[in-house]
């Protein structure tokens, strides 16, 4: 707390809606929030990295619907900051740009209440450029004019609308009600139905869309093709600009990752890197678990350590830490990993591993093992409590000494699912790490779209995916060659290069 007994409040700007894109600072204040007031326009996915009993409030606004009024959340913001050392009041894009967050400041200084305004990144530049619009180009637009397609009485702004946009561009922000408005006041001051204008939804987003028309067309284009916010509306010459990479592997391909957050983060950025739009959705919450007396006593007699995930070494580290008991103890044990990802986070815990199965999978890992195993091996099997059977079953079979030691328990996010269940449809693939991540899936009340191909990983997984999804969502499933971030990545691509003219294209051009 400061010297007068509250805490700070930071305006933070929450970016242009992919949450990949705030800045450094937001997402640090992010994870120490006691408190944090969000607005629709916030990505929910932005509140995943908050700490558990932090006090999250939807202070709901976006156009037509305020679920608090601008006075409640002022007096909010200032009741926060009683109860609370950090106070994050999360906004939409930059919160000094037609974010109301001067209004906010003012209560705060009126109440001596200690703040600091962290700008984001502006949806008026990022999102035209998410669909390759560039506001300003050498020689075509040396400057760009930022505007609001509506102000507090539900009016055009009065600005000079007869200004020349032969070499700048027009942008609009919270353009959808407005749209028609906007276009009927520059035609009437002058301006060329024939000048290009793009209406842009979501963008940043995997469901985001370009609509690209004229002022003579664009109307017409956006109730055809039902506009809907948050949208952008470009208007001038860079508005017939598209300066996307159209010929990387899997560019135009939108990808949800669904399980556990640290395979849904790392699946999607390897499926970046093959240009794909990739979001994670972890559907999954990680819970560690406390390891009981008699597992530290057999693991120090353990001659095997075997993981078989990443979310189990970092589980096992923290059993350690909080224990402040290091890696000395582990001198002499040979450690198994199920596959390279498992593999790599020994690793960073200069751990290195000493059998990886070829074939990636809990039951190969298992069968590999007991071929390198004597009478006198004792294995420590550090896992997941709801961990499948399989590779205990082999154990049990060739009469191995084991120990099953849970170090983690993963349940369903029920609001990851639920951001997720009205989007599902946007997205060509949906990819599942595990049996888990299926049935927290649809038994959130998730439906993949009509076109949407389903990516499994392992048998296990592809049994769980044939049972919920339904008979005639069978014959679009794939299930990837090796349990990697590398193999899904290869099986969409493949299937990918085979299907992507049959996919609808999210741009609509006027022709």
């Amino acid at each position: 707390m400061t010297e007068n007994n509250t805490g700070r409040v930071y305006l933070v700007g929450a970016g242009p809606g992919d949450p990949e894109l705030i800045t450094v600072r937001g997402k640090a204040l992010l994870r120490r929030a006691g408190a944090v007031l969000y607005d629709h326009l916030s990505s929910v996915r932005l509140l995943d990295g908050v700490p558990e009993d932090c006090e999250l409030i939807d202070v709901g606004k976006k156009s037509g619907c305020h679920i608090r009024s601008q006075d409640d959340i002022n007096e909010l913001l200032a009741s926060c900051a009683a109860r609370h050392e950090t106070v994050v009041r999360l906004k939409g894009g930059d919160p000094f740009v037609f974010g109301r967050g001067a209004e906010e400041t003012e209560i705060l200084r009126q109440r001596k209440i200690p703040y600091e305004i962290v700008p984001g990144v502006t949806s008026a530049v990022a999102v035209p450029a998410s669909f390759g619009i560039p506001v300003t180009s050498r020689g075509s637009s040396y400057g760009f004019c930022v505007y609001t397609a509506h102000t507090r009485e539900h009016e055009l702004p009065d600005i000079d609308w007869s200004h020349s946009l032969k070499n700048e561009t027009a942008v609009f922000l919270m353009a959808v009600s407005g749209i028609s408005a906007v276009v009927d006041r520059m035609l009437k001051h002058g301006h060329s139905p024939d000048l290009p204008a793009a209406a842009i939804e979501s963008g940043t987003l995997p469901e985001g869309r370009r609509i690209t028309g004229t002022l003579s067309t664009i109307c017409d284009l956006a109730e055809k093709h039902r506009l809907r916010p948050p949208a952008v509306l470009v208007v001038g010459h860079q508005a017939s600009v598209d300066v996307r990479c159209d010929y990387d592997l899997l560019s135009g391909c939108r990808i949800a990752v669904c399980g556990t957050s640290s395979f849904a983060n790392r699946t999607a950025e390897e499926l970046r890197l093959r240009g794909a739009v990739a979001e994670p959705m972890p559907v999954l919450r990680v819970m560690h678990m406390n390891m009981a007396a008699g597992d530290l006593d057999y693991i120090r007699q353990a001659t095997w350590l075997v993981f078989t995930s990443s979310n189990g070494v970092q589980a096992f580290r923290r059993n350690m830490r909080e224990r402040r008991i290091d890696f000395r103890m582990l001198a002499g044990v040979k450690i198994a990993a199920v596959g390279p990802g498992t593999a790599r986070t020994l690793e960073d815990e200069s751990l290195y591993p000493d059998f990886v199965p070829q074939a990636r999978t809990a039951d190969d890992l298992a069968e590999g093992l007991v071929c390198r195993l004597s009478g006198q091996d004792r294995v420590a099997l550090v896992r997941c409590r709801e961990g499948a059977p399989g590779i205990t079953q082999v154990f049990d079979r060739c009469r191995i000494d084991y120990r099953d030691i849970p170090v983690y328990s993963i349940a369903s996010d029920l609001r990851s699912v639920n951001n997720f269940s009205g989007r599902a449809d946007c997205f060509d693939y949906i990819v599942f790490g595990s049996a888990a991540g299926v049935r927290a899936f649809f038994e959130g009340g998730a439906v993949p779209g009509a076109t949407s191909v389903m990516v499994c990983v392992g048998s296990v997984t592809q049994e769980a995916l044939a049972s919920l999804c339904g008979s005639e969502r069978k014959d679009r499933v794939i299930t990837a060659p090796e349990r990697s971030a590398a193999g899904i990545a290869a099986a969409i691509t493949g299937d990918w290069r085979e299907r992507k003219n049959e996919i609808k294209t999210e741009t609509f051009a006027d022709k």
